[in-house]
């Protein structure tokens, strides 16, 4: 939902009337269109939002299991219920996602 309010309110500013969609149909498409709209609004949602919150507390629980299933669970347990993503750390993965799916 966050991308999708951040890209609509970019379409629809009154400053950028020129460029919405309301207005798709007053476009010459011969000419030159003007420059990409950027929806930076979304970052900025997205670290006020609930999202980033959650995402933070369990950021190190996928990168404890490089040290083995017992101690990963472990950490997990330990970070879920009483750190609560209050660490100073963050264990960085050392291959992609779409390394480990192949």
């Amino acid at each position: 939902m966050t991308a999708g309010e951040a890209v609509f309110e970019l379409l629809t500013k009154d400053d950028q009337a020129e460029k919405s969609v309301y207005n798709m149909e007053m476009i010459d498409y011969e000419e030159e269109l003007h420059a990409p709209m950027q929806a930076t609004k979304y970052q900025e949602d997205m670290n006020t939002n609930w999202v980033s919150q959650e995402l933070k507390e369990v950021r190190n629980c996928h990168g404890a299991f490089h040290y083995g299933l017992i101690p990963g669970l472990a950490y997990a347990a330990a970070s879920a219920w009483l750190l609560k993503g209050k660490e100073s750390w963050t264990f960085h993965n050392t291959k992609s996602d779409a390394e480990k799916t192949r």
